[in-house]
């Protein structure tokens, strides 16, 4: 292994310190026990002034060839902003150097350097192949931000140093204490870090004194007394106020006896702090010895003259003075904090560092008795002879080689052939920040940390106003126009997304630079419904986002139950899908609620990684009951968040009362919903039930609570509940809060928090009782133990599934993993390709739009699968026939329930092409369908193209697109609602026949399934198709069937009535009248029935008839009879082209419904007519069997005599004899096209059409 030792902590202002003492020392130990490792030192050939006196140190330990010292400029250091731009420069010099030398690990020393000095350290300025060690002594600033960082350019400079320390391979932390407090405060995880050690120079070592030593000694410190010995210096986490504190507290004379002493470079502000705390606590001025800096040989005989060290700090990464003091034989008491119980090993010489009166018990003694104070030596100097420098090395060694070994393991050459030299990939990311008011804010800058491991960031950003000092120090923040002017320069583009107006821009710039989108929010149409409402986009984009991602059956639930259901209801949220490289959630549910209306196929672009969460390490509970005013003894439960129904808080609230209303459980008890009200009723119920129980509960709101208060009441709390109804996918936050602050929670199992496990916090079921939560609450109130045992789990579930560190490799995994296999990624690169090349003819319009063209087709599109519903003929014209109603009735259904995962389009056939037929679904349907043009229709895999119309003319020119859907994973289905006119061409016009055979050979070479009517004509499709078949196809087409519904107000109904409705219609009761529905043509028998008619008349019958139905064709002679009919408007009527309403009118003034079609395919009359117990006269063929059953009064007769015979028996009948049609089996339009939907997706067909190719 390649080892290069970075020694600059040995050249800066350190090198006064301890860093610098120790950067040496595990040099020197890590050298003498090489293991046969090259080991390489950096020096910084800025630092001039011992860099002779190292070089000459280390040459004979290493040699001259293995000293490199590399030169990146002076006038660097950080406090100074004006060296900005040549500090981030000296960085690059440095790693660039550093590459050239190929190490495989380099060890940082220390790495919080160059704030006052031109030292220059860095991790990451490049992607480099060789890893990176660093010593970590202590993150004290981080610890304490608001006491060492309060200045500007110091936090700027420690905040990019932090962030350099999270990009670290490994960390060799001097104390187990230090490695956990880099785990918490800094999120780096354990596995990461392992434990070296500090030690202590042999230099430092117990040394006899002469008497004249010894005064020469004392002499030149003025150390007349025996004294108490403090080495440091005075910053309030050193806490030296508690020697004073102590030290008043020992008797009179032993005060006297003794003076304090203190080294270390103290300026004369401290020395006046110093002397005022010996003032405040009474203690003589003249026991106060200065003795400034002190030369190492002369501390090491200080330590051994010392009565009694005293080390009273309350943060420590090692503390170095301590183990010094030991090895030189002081008697040492030390506080119990931080890691200084790890280097002093014994707890009786270790006091609370709040606590003067403990640490008074412990010098008195110390002090007063020589045994004991001999015993304090000696356990000194064996523990510190355990803690030596050689451990610390041989630690180091071990960590290296071990981090090398895993490096090899991942497939790194073990000696690279050159270093590569790469820049980190740049980053775009778009999010609101710290400073705007948003809790994808806060998750944002957390998020960061961890990517700028991995990235080069800068974040675009709108108006913020930045709060977060290390954002500041390590992302460059830019504005929207200059990303637009740059975009090209990102490798990676990023947007995190909610449904909030911070997000507003981001819609917009995703589909013209399309990204990653982190999707926080699955519903983002609030946002869309605030832009189109404010003015923001066009008013129109509401409507063509929800048509987008749900179809017309959202447009249309959006005009019939009002724009704040629809964007309750709706997510609104293809814009995201449509144009992302891919989506990162948090959730299972969002991948299921997408999966939901896009099909299984959008999971492929979706990433769930849950939200990253750190363990709360700052919560004090009682310094924020304190400040809160709740007493310990109080028992609180909180729930988090704005009160609203969908948080169920008054479910909570009665769940409280029904346990401490009464007032007989004993204790002080506290609900606090930390949070705004409800705005409205909810609200003021609340409010009101709270004021109903007033002095028998204790019940408060607190109203907006900032962070501070948020995170007190975290601290204070005891129990959390967070319940939630109605979720929209959103995942909970405050829930892992909850958990991150070691809080036993309650919920329901309900939306995302659903996922969580169960063992981490207690589920209620979704929908609970009262006295279910009620019952949890006073199980964890009775039992402390059970709460600090819950909230053990779920601090283990944090660790364990949201560590930042974790959450933001799975970030870098997902991120790149889309950047290399996304979508789109292919199409950018086909696209510089097409741009690139030469060729000896510039392409002209008609090749530009053939490739993009292909483009489109290659791509597939993103969005819900589509049912493409053919309505070529009602779009141009309702013929209003039986087939229209069946084609409106069934799209109506379609539309209003569509089968998960589709959406219904209208589509109609335009120059051997379909388009969307969104001009008619806004007319038929009263819904913005028109936002959206009648564009060509783009398919996909999955997608199906249903044609319940009978379209003979037209769809043999789509044959082409038809076979392009099918071959690109289309499935086509056709609607046939009969084979008449090849089963009985008599009754049709010439050619009919041949049209129909023409448009049934297309549709077997098209088809994947018919879809017929009636079994019969399933029957007849089959044989006619397997007779004709389909030339060189071999496969076999799927054939099912339905029944239609006869439902009219379902179908879409025409209305208004005919002039003099009224009078027609009381006529039509008056006697018993006959009715006859449908088209007027030969095959429906108007001329046999209206020959029974005049048959019956003339006999004396006084019977009426009711022909309903447009002309058709062949009808030249029926329709001159008609219009001639003696009894036309007396007792006889003919409808044509009545809407669906006066149709009904005529259904129920009718006797009896004749159905005298010598061939039907249905018959849906006859269903219309049962549904109103209408009887049913029919002829006596196959379908109407099907249809009617034994609900219909069946005639066979060859002639209008034979027939009248039939009417004048059925007339004849007694009523209890005639078949009633009530209790005849009928579908609504519901049911129809439950049937439909059963028969497309995968119902076994009825019957199976084989086709084996023509020979």
């Amino acid at each position: 292994m390649k080892l290069l030792l970075d020694l600059q902590g040995s050249q800066t202002e350190s090198r006064f310190r301890g860093i610098g003492r120790q950067t040496r020392a595990l040099a020197h130990a890590m050298i003498a026990a090489s293991r046969g490792h090259d080991i390489h030192l950096l020096l910084n050939g800025a630092l001039t002034d011992n860099l002779d006196e190292l070089l000459t140190e280390f040459e004979p330990l290493v040699g001259l060839d293995h000293l490199h010292v590399f030169q990146a400029g002076t006038g660097v250091a950080e406090r100074d902003p004006n060296n900005l731009w040549r500090t981030r420069a000296a960085e690059l010099l440095r790693e660039a150097f550093i590459a050239e030398l190929r190490p495989d690990v380099v060890h940082i020393a220390s790495l919080f350097e160059g704030f006052v000095d031109d030292a220059v350290t860095s991790i990451g300025a490049f992607d480099v192949p060789y890893k990176t060690a660093v010593t970590l002594h202590d993150l004290i600033p981080m610890a304490d931000p608001a006491r060492y960082l309060a200045e500007e350019r110091h936090a700027l400079y420690y905040w990019r140093r932090a962030q350099a320390l999270k990009r670290a391979d490994l960390l060799l932390s001097v104390s187990e204490y230090s490695r956990q407090e880099a785990h918490l405060l800094a999120q780096i995880p354990l596995d990461r870090i392992s434990v070296i050690s500090g030690g202590v120079e042999p230099k430092f070592r117990h040394a006899a004194l002469s008497p004249a030593e010894e005064g020469a000694l004392r002499g030149r410190y003025k150390l007349e007394k025996p004294f108490i010995f403090y080495v440091g210096a005075v910053d309030p986490r050193k806490n030296v106020e508690l020697i004073f504190d102590a030290f008043a507290r020992l008797p009179a004379a032993l005060r006297a006896s003794h003076d304090l002493a203190f080294a270390g470079r103290l300026f004369e502000e401290e020395k006046g702090h110093l002397r005022a705390l010996a003032a405040r606590f009474g203690v003589n001025a003249k026991s106060l010895v200065f003795c400034d800096h002190v030369p190492e040989d002369d501390l090491v005989r200080l330590y051994g003259l010392a009565d009694l060290f005293v080390f009273p700090s309350k943060h420590e990464g090692f503390g170095l003075p301590a183990l010094e003091a030991m090895a030189c034989g002081a008697p040492v008491l030390a506080s119990r904090a931080t890691s200084l119980p790890e280097v002093v090993g014994r707890d009786d010489f270790l006091f609370d560092p709040l606590k003067a009166g403990e640490l008074a018990s412990l010098m008195e003694p110390a002090l007063t008795d020589a045994e004991l104070r001999a015993a304090m030596r000696e356990w000194g100097l064996g523990r510190a002879a355990t803690l030596t420098w050689a451990r610390a090395g041989a630690r180091a060694l071990d960590a290296m080689e071990d981090l090398h070994a895993r490096a090899q393991a991942e497939g790194r050459p073990a000696v690279p052939v050159r270093a590569a030299l790469r820049r980190k990939p740049m980053m775009a990311f778009f999010s609101p920040l710290p400073g705007d008011h948003s809790g994808i804010a806060d998750y944002s800058a957390e998020l960061l940390r961890e990517l700028a491991r991995f990235y080069e960031i800068e974040c675009i950003i709108v108006d913020t106003v930045l709060d977060d000092d290390w954002l500041k120090a390590n992302v460059v923040m830019r504005d929207i126009g200059w990303f637009e002017r740059n975009a090209h320069l990102y490798d990676r583009i990023v947007y995190s997304i909610g449904n909030s107006h911070f997000h507003q821009h981001m819609l917009g710039l995703i589909q013209r630079y399309p990204g990653i989108a982190i999707l926080h929010d699955f519903f983002l149409s609030d946002l869309i419904d605030w832009l189109s409402n404010t003015g923001r986009i066009p008013s129109e984009e509401f409507y063509r986002e929800l048509y987008r991602t749900h179809g017309l059956g959202a447009l249309q639930a959006e005009r019939r139950e009002g724009r704040l259901v629809a964007v309750d209801r709706f997510a609104c949220n293809s814009v995201v899908f449509r144009n992302a490289t891919g989506v990162i959630v948090h959730s299972r549910y969002a991948i299921d609620r997408a999966t939901e209306i896009y099909g299984e196929g959008i999971a492929g672009m979706m990433h769930e990684i849950p939200h990253l969460r750190a363990l709360s390490h700052d919560l004090d509970r009682t310094a924020a009951r304190a400040r809160l005013g709740i007493g310990e003894d109080e028992f609180v439960v909180c729930s988090f968040g704005i009160m609203t129904r969908r948080k169920q808080s008054r479910k909570l609230l009665d769940a409280w009362i029904a346990n401490y209303g009464a007032g007989k459980v004993p204790g002080r008890l506290r609900l606090v919903f930390v949070g705004e009200n409800a705005a409205g009723d909810y609200g003021k119920d609340l409010v009101a039930e709270i004021a109903r129980h007033k002095g028998r509960i204790n019940v408060s709101i607190t109203g907006f609570a900032p962070t501070a208060t948020y995170r007190d009441y975290l601290a204070a709390a005891d129990v959390a509940v967070q319940l939630r109804t109605g979720s929209r996918g959103e995942t909970s936050g405050t829930i892992l809060d909850c958990l991150a602050a070691r809080l036993p929670v309650i919920i329901n199992n309900h939306g995302t928090a659903a996922e969580l496990p169960d063992d981490a916090l207690v589920k209620l079921p979704d929908v609970f009782d009262i006295a279910d939560l009620a019952r949890e609450i006073e199980r964890f109130r009775a039992d402390a133990g059970l709460r600090a045992a819950q909230g053990q789990r779920a601090a283990a579930h944090i660790l364990a599934h949201h560590h930042p560190a974790d959450v933001g490799d799975a970030f870098h995994e997902a991120i790149e993993t889309i950047s290399l296999e996304g979508r789109g990624e292919g199409e950018r690169i086909l696209l510089r390709a097409l741009a690139d090349f030469n060729a000896p003819v510039y392409p002209n319009e008609f090749d530009f739009r053939s490739v993009a063209n292909a483009i489109t087709s290659n791509k597939g599109r993103v969005g819900p699968r589509q049912i493409l519903y053919d309505v070529t003929v009602l779009a141009e014209q309702d013929a209003k026939t039986g087939i229209q109603r069946v084609v409106r009735s069934i799209l109506a259904r379609l539309i209003e329930s569509p089968p998960p995962g589709y959406v219904v389009e209208p589509v109609q056939i335009e120059d051997h092409f379909f388009r969307y037929a969104r001009v008619f679904a806004d007319k038929a349907y009263n819904v913005p369908a028109a936002v959206l043009p009648n564009a060509p229709v783009e398919f996909d895999k999955g997608d199906i193209y249903l044609a319940i119309d009978w379209v003979p003319d037209r769809l043999p020119q789509a044959e082409g697109w038809l076979r392009r859907f099918r071959q690109a994973g289309g499935k086509v289905v056709i609607g046939v609602h009969d084979l008449l006119p090849m089963q009985m061409p008599q009754f049709f016009p010439p050619n009919m026949d041949d049209q129909m055979r023409r448009w049934l050979e297309v549709c077997l070479r098209t088809a994947d399934q018919f879809l017929c009517v009636s079994r019969v004509v399933a029957d007849d499709v089959v044989r006619y198709a397997e007779a004709l078949g389909a030339g060189d196809r071999h496969a076999d087409i799927e054939v099912g069937y339905f029944h239609n519904g006869s439902d009219l107000e379902a179908s879409l109904p025409t209305k208004g009535l005919v002039d003099g409705a009224e009078k027609i219609l009381k006529a039509l009761k008056a006697r018993r009248t006959f009715l006859l529905v449908g088209t007027v043509e030969p095959r429906k028998g108007h001329q046999q029935v209206l020959d029974a008619l005049d048959v019956l008349w003339q006999q004396g019958a006084d019977v009426g008839l009711a022909i309903v139905g447009k002309i058709g064709w062949m009808t030249t002679g029926i329709a001159e009879r008609l219009n001639s009919h003696p009894e036309l408007g007396k007792r006889l009527f003919w409808f044509q082209g009545i809407s669906d309403e006066m149709l009904d009118l005529v259904y129920d003034a009718s006797a009896a419904l004749v159905a005298a079609s010598a061939g039907e395919g249905f018959g849906l009359p006859l269903i219309e007519a049962a549904r109103r117990e209408t009887p049913l006269i029919v002829r006596d063929i196959p379908v109407f069997r099907e249809v009617a059953g034994a609900h219909a009064f069946y005639f066979k007769a060859e002639n209008g005599q034979d027939l009248a015979a039939e009417l004048q028996r059925w007339l004849d009948l007694a009523a209890d004899l005639v078949p009633p049609s009530k209790g005849m089996p009928f579908l609504t339009w519901s049911e129809a096209t439950d049937q439909v939907i059963d028969a497309v997706f995968g119902r076994r067909p009825y019957r199976t059409v084989q086709l084996r190719p023509k020979a």
